[in-house]
């Protein structure tokens, strides 16, 4: 398995409720979202909903989300011999 790719795209979209960023690593799309009152940061990866994991900052979430990423890549290639294509895709596209 090659190392982390440490480029990135990140979006944010923020309301008075939750905040929520809309990441992508390795070509995987994920999630990090604080809702409410909550003090937590939850991570979603929709192409791998078995990874459960999050962080008490924003920083902490999306490094604990590269490296469960990281980690379940590397089981999924040790047993099936290849990382899946991802079926999600993030696009900016410039509004202006």
């Amino acid at each position: 398995m090659k190392g982390r790719d440490s480029s990135f795209q990140r979006k944010l979209e923020s309301s008075s409720e939750n905040r929520r960023t809309i990441n992508q690593v390795r070509d995987f799309v994920f999630t990090i979202e604080q809702a409410g009152d909550s003090q937590e940061f939850v991570v979603d990866f929709p192409d791998f909903p078995n990874i459960v994991t999050s962080g008490s900052t924003l920083t902490k979430a999306f490094h604990n989300a590269c490296e469960a990423l990281d980690l379940h890549l590397a089981a999924v290639e040790r047993i099936e011999g290849q990382i899946p294509k991802p079926k999600w895709k993030l696009e900016v596209v410039n509004e202006g």
